[in-house]
C-alpha cells in the first residue's frame, strides 16, 4: 500500500512483510514533545519511492522530548528515496538532550539506488556520547548518490555509546559519509566490512572515519578500495581516516586503491591518539600514510 505513519507513542509495534510504495516517507515515527517508542520492529519490508526517507524520526524542535527506544529494522529493501536519507534516526542540534536513541539494531538490510546516507543515526545535540547502543550490521549498500544538500555515503553514527558496525558491504555511495563514519561517540567496533568505490563533492568519503571526540574505537581486519574522495582535496578518500580521537585501534585492514591509506590528523585542535599495527596498503593514488 502507500506509505504509513505512526502518530503517537507506541510501544511493542510490529511492520512485517509490508510493502510502502511513494509518499514522503515509508514509516514515519512523530516525535514532537512527550512521544515515545519502544521495542519497536520494521521486518521484512519493501519500502520504495520515496521523496524523503523510508524510515524517518527527526526531533526537529527546542522544546521537544521524544525517544527511541529498541528499535529493530531487519531483512528490508530500500531503493528510490530521493533527498537526503533513507533510514533517518535523528536529534537536530538544538533541542534537548533528553531525546535519544537505544538499542538500535540495523541489520541484513538492502539498500541500493537511491539518493542521501544509507543510515543516518544522528545525535546532533550531542558533542559528547550521551545516547545509548546501535548495532549495524549485515547490511548491503549500492548505488547511493548525494541528495538535495550533497549528503550521501552508506553510514554515520553520532553521540552514541557502544557503537557496532560489523559485516556490511558496501558498494559505489557518493557523499561526505563514505562507507563509515564515526562522529562524537564512545566503545566504537567497526569490523570485517567491506567497502569498494566512495567518491564525494566536497571532503572526506573514506572508507572508515572517525572523528570528533570518539573514544576508545577499533577499526579492525575490514577491506577498504577505490575510496577516492575528490580530486585534489587532501582530507578526502582515505581508506581509514582518524581526526580529534582518542583511544582509537586500526589492525589488520587491507586497503587497496584509496587516495590515501591511512590518515592521522587534528582539525579542530583537540587531542587525537591512535595506534596503527598489521594493516595492508597497497597501491594509493596518492600518499600511503598521511599525518596532519
Amino acid at each position: 500500500g502507500t506509505s504509513s505513519r505512526i502518530f503517537n507513542s507506541k510501544t511493542g509495534v510490529d511492520f512485517t512483510s509490508l510493502t510502502l510504495t511513494g509518499g514522503a516517507n515509508g514509516v514515519t515515527f512523530d516525535a514532537s514533545n512527550g512521544t515515545a517508542y519502544a521495542d519497536v520492529d520494521i521486518v521484512n519490508c519493501t519500502i520504495t519511492g520515496q521523496t524523503n526517507a523510508a524510515v524517518n524520526w527527526l526531533v526537529a524542535t527546542a522544546a521537544a522530548v521524544s525517544t527511541m527506544t529498541r528499535l529493530t529494522i531487519r531483512g528490508c529493501t530500500m531503493s528510490g528515496q530521493t533527498q537526503d536519507q533513507i533510514i533517518h534516526l535523528r536529534t537536530q542540534s538544538g533541542v534537548s538532550a533528553s531525546s535519544i536513541m537505544s538499542g538500535i539494531v540495523i541489520e541484513n538490510n538492502t539498500i541500493s539506488n537511491a539518493q542521501g546516507v544509507g543510515i543516518r543515526c544522528d545525535h546532533g545535540q550531542l558533542t559528547s556520547s550521551g545516547g545509548g547502543s546501535i548495532t549495524i550490521q549485515s547490511n548491503t549498500f549500492s548505488n547511493l548518490s548525494e541528495g538535495a544538500s550533497a549528503v550521501g555515503g552508506a553510514m554515520v553514527i553520532s553521540g552514541f555509546t557502544g557503537v557496532t558496525v560489523r559485516r556490511n558491504t558496501v558498494r559505489t555511495v557518493v557523499g561526505v559519509y563514505g562507507g563509515c563514519n564515526a562522529i562524537y561517540s564512545t566503545n566504537v567496533d567497526i569490523q570485517n566490512n567491506y567497502v569498494d568505490g566512495c567518491t564525494s563533492s566536497t571532503i572526506d568519503a573514506c572508507g572508515a572515519l572517525v572523528d570528533h571526540l570518539c573514544d576508545n574505537v577499533k577499526v579492525r581486519y575490514n577491506t577498504f578500495k577505490n575510496c577516492l574522495g575528490k580530486a585534489g582535496v587532501t582530507n578526502s578518500g582515505a581508506g581509514v581516516m582518524v581526526l580529534d580521537a582518542i583511544n582509537t585501534e586500526v589492525d589488520g585492514n587491507l586497503i587497496d586503491g584509496c587516495r590515501i591509506g591511512l590518515y592521522l590528523g587534528v582539525a579542530n585542535g583537540e587531542t587525537q591518539e591512535a595506534s596503527l599495527h598489521g594493516n595492508t596498503v597497497v597501491n594509493p593514488t596518492v600518499y600511503g600514510v598521511y599525518l596532519s
